[in-house]
């Protein structure tokens, strides 16, 4: 009897300690016992709550890929053991995800804490693996339970991921428009960059795939997969390594501020111009459009030759044509006349700057009856003179009382400190030689930057400080207008404006002899021109913000003993002035009050903004013409 009785205990003991921690069916947490009655599947973005119980008995089977939890539990059994008064938090939460063959998932998304505090592993590699930062990536179909555990401050997570991975996945079928056809979307803005081999495999390095936009004109990317925008648009980027292939899409945006003065003035896309025969004219400064992205069509091919690459036209013989130009936001149309009578001029002036056109004239100008076409950016002032009232580009029409006309294109581009004249007069000036800036001997060599039509605000600013030498392309014939200004480039520009002589070998730590800004990072030093430097520090390949090039404009302007006005209450209208650090705020102040630089707009200085190739140029041209005039 006592051998039976013995048995029976026996037999129970085992059927006890054989219960295993399961997943409950109905709400995904771990429950002990039978869970036969659930039956209700999680919907796979459902999180569930925490359990409220914590398991009693230590568990001894091996981890399996059917029951990863019990893996975590032996894990933890060490550390469950060494208290018995106080149970830490404890989180668990599941969830379902299914990918496709080589695609990649981050289930960083799901849960509530950094990634990396957590230990992640795959129950079967050979289905899917996953990183130390919770990205997933798919190897063959199957299913695979992933887990995340750690103890963090004080409470311990366990989170699980059941892993379906599917078919294999077919690129050439996706729809362009539809995003759940993308690996990843991505919005930036115009100008900036974003690297994305964040979100692919990374046993590969980014060198080792294979970059390529669908549309270039709206967003490039580099052979590392940092993708940049070009344009406001929509841009499909694929990578490719071997047996994987990514898509993004990539949505431009247009930026805050195209530049530091710029104004909105709404796109003209009806214009009329007038030609002689063999006159051309760029129709895509005209445009805010990519024109090698718009379907152009002309009237009359026999008047007009177009270059549907560039927007370029010739004017072949005399007569009317229409052109137009139909692009993803605006449709142009192009009204051509040509006739031996006409005459077409150019001129550039800033906003808030008047300036006499009375010298583009044949005749006297009180023979001629003039307009402009777009008074919201440039209007008559007086009878033979114009002013810019805002950024942009507008025509006036100057018609002849024997019928004959001329056109002269204004461009307007950048501020002028004060309200001027371009009127020369022979006075000496009184000012001190203190206050003027440093003389350049430069050559004047006129520029041809092919890329920077697009940007008319800068155009001017661009071509003269690369006419005097200060600034240079990317090669002959590209400025890279939309590329972020690094602090080595700005600093270049600095020190030829400034002519500080480059006779120094003391450097900063991390500007390496041999770089192309080697010699010009140490004269900016060895003159005390520097900001943003920490721990020897220069950083010459960061982005430049507009806090750091005030300083360093300051800084060298009193190098050169120039004396400026240091009275800070020209900050108090600048809603964000308290961004500035506090031994900057006298050189900001300073250039304000000499009218040298602006708010980025009426109220706000943005002074940790980055900005642009072309807004740099913008900038220091306002800075050269404001100490030189």
């Amino acid at each position: 009897m006592k051998k039976r009785l013995s048995a029976i205990i026996i037999a129970a003991v085992i059927a006890m300690s054989s219960a295993s921690f399961v997943y409950a069916e109905d709400g995904n947490t771990l429950v002990t016992g039978n869970t036969e009655q659930q039956t209700e599947e999680p919907s796979t973005e459902e999180v569930t709550e925490p359990t409220t119980e914590k398991p009693t008995e230590a568990k001894t089977e091996a981890p399996t890929k059917e029951n990863p939890t019990e893996a975590t539990t032996e894990a933890k059994k060490e550390q469950g053991s060494q208290t018995t008064t106080q149970k830490p938090t404890k989180v668990e939460n599941t969830y379902k995800v299914s990918v496709e063959v080589d695609d990649t998932y981050n289930l960083s998304s799901k849960i509530s804490v950094n990634a990396s505090d957590l230990d992640w592993s795959s129950a079967d590699t050979s289905i899917a693996t996953v990183n130390s930062s919770g990205k997933l990536t798919a190897k063959k179909k199957g299913t695979v339970f992933i887990n995340a555990s750690g103890n963090v401050s004080g409470t311990s997570y366990d989170y699980y991921f059941e892993v379906t991975v599917e078919k294999e996945s077919s690129r050439s079928s996706r729809d362009d428009d539809d995003d759940d056809d993308y690996d990843r979307t991505v919005t930036i803005k115009v100008g900036d960059k974003k690297d994305l081999y964040d979100y692919v495999d990374d046993d590969y390095d980014a060198d080792e795939y294979d970059w390529n936009s669908r549309n270039k004109s709206i967003a490039t990317v580099d052979d590392e997969g940092v993708v940049k925008g070009v344009k406001s648009g929509t841009a499909v980027i694929e990578a490719e390594v071997k047996s994987k292939s990514y898509l993004f899409k990539i949505t431009v945006k247009k930026s805050d501020s195209s530049s530091d003065d710029d104004d909105d003035v709404s796109v003209k896309t009806s214009w009329t111009f007038y030609m002689d025969e063999d006159d051309t004219l760029d129709l895509s400064k005209f445009m805010d459009e990519d024109p090698d992205d718009c379907d152009w069509d002309v009237d009359d091919e026999d008047i007009v030759d177009l270059n549907e690459r560039t927007g370029k036209i010739e004017a072949l013989e005399e007569g009317s044509t229409v052109v137009t130009a139909e692009g993803d936001n605006d449709d142009y149309k192009f009204n051509i006349k040509v006739d031996s009578d006409y005459t077409q001029r150019t001129l550039s002036i800033k906003k808030n700057e008047t300036k006499s056109f009375k010298d583009q004239l044949p005749e006297d100008i009180d023979e001629y009856s003039i307009s402009s076409d777009r008074t919201s950016v440039a209007k008559l002032d007086g009878e033979d003179k114009v002013r810019g009232v805002a950024n942009g580009v507008a025509t006036l029409i100057c018609k002849h009382d024997d019928g004959d006309i001329v056109q002269i294109v204004v461009t307007v581009s950048g501020t002028a400190a004060t309200t001027t004249t371009t009127e020369k007069t022979t006075e000496t000036t009184t000012a001190a030689p203190t206050t003027k800036a440093p003389q350049t001997q430069t050559t004047t060599v006129l520029p041809n930057f092919t890329d920077i039509s697009s940007r008319m605000w800068a155009v001017p600013a661009i071509n003269n400080m690369a006419s005097k030498g200060f600034i240079v392309g990317r090669n002959a014939t590209t400025f890279a207008p939309d590329d972020t200004c690094i602090r080595a480039d700005f600093t270049i520009v600095l020190v030829k404006m400034l002519q500080f002589g480059l006779t120094s070998n003391d450097n900063y730590s991390d500007v390496q002899s041999g770089k192309y800004y080697f010699s010009y990072v140490a004269a900016a030093k060895a003159n005390g021109v520097e900001a943003g430097v920490a721990n020897g520090l220069f950083r010459p390949t960061d982005s430049i913000t507009r806090e750091e090039i005030m300083v360093m404009v300051y800084k060298g302007m009193l190098k050169k003993g120039i004396q400026m006005n240091i009275d800070q209450r020209c900050l108090s209208k600048y809603s964000d002035a308290d961004k500035l650090a506090p031994e900057n705020r006298d050189a900001v102040a300073a250039l304000i009050n000499l009218g040298a630089v602006t708010g980025d707009s009426q109220t706000t200085l943005s002074p940790d903004k980055n900005i642009t190739r072309a807004q740099m140029a913008v900038l220091l041209n306002n800075v050269y013409n404001t100490l030189n005039k």
